[in-house]
């Protein structure tokens, strides 16, 4: 795993434009595909701690994010593409950087079967909260999540896209009666690639 998260935005990239130059460039979505992205958005998230019984919320906060998404799967049309989806929000909580992540099963539909063309997405998984750099972090939070987005495939392979990401993780903790619940909003727009 990646200690620097620019190292790997940097390979995401690399992949991302090695993989595309390598495919056919046949221009037809239907088959093995696998991209990733960047970006930037809004991160907003609540606390609630429940602590023997008593509850308290924490007053919302919002952070600027930088964002990464990695896909793979299968084009079953040139109009439907089915994958595996990780998309995460980089940000700055306790001092530390923190991420706010979804990952599971994702769709997008392109209105068109050829770039350009409007498109799509949506995604539902397991939403994760956790600070991926601290020692003491414990036991990661996650949850059910989902995302939401529409963006416009520019070129074949290069599209535009802003998401909507929801998810409500929560631990245990590590002593019975004690337990962590976080409500997270992200907004994300990116420019995505996908080798077909």
């Amino acid at each position: 795993m990646y200690r620097n998260p620019m190292c790997a935005l940097v390979l995401i990239l690399l992949v991302s434009g090695i993989t595309t130059t390598g495919f056919a460039y046949d221009h037809k979505r239907q088959g093995f595909i696998i991209g990733g992205g960047v970006g930037a958005g809004i991160t907003s998230y609540t606390e609630t701690h429940n602590y023997y019984g008593e509850q308290f919320t924490l007053p919302r906060k919002t952070e600027i994010s930088a964002v990464t998404n990695f896909l793979i799967g299968y084009g079953a049309s040139n109009n439907l593409l089915l994958y595996y989806t990780n998309k995460v929000s980089w940000f700055s909580a306790w001092d530390n950087i923190a991420a706010f992540g979804l990952t599971g099963l994702g769709l997008t539909y392109y209105l068109k079967p050829k770039a350009p063309s409007p498109l799509l997405n949506a995604g539902l998984g397991f939403s994760s909260f956790l600070c991926p750099f601290e020692s003491g972090w414990g036991s990661s939070p996650w949850g059910l999540g989902f995302s939401l987005g529409a963006g416009y495939e520019l070129s074949p392979h290069w599209s535009i896209d802003v998401d909507l990401i929801m998810g409500w993780p929560s631990n245990g903790g590590d002593v019975i009666d004690v337990s962590h619940t976080y409500n997270v909003l992200s907004v994300q727009i990116g420019i995505s690639g996908i080798a077909y």
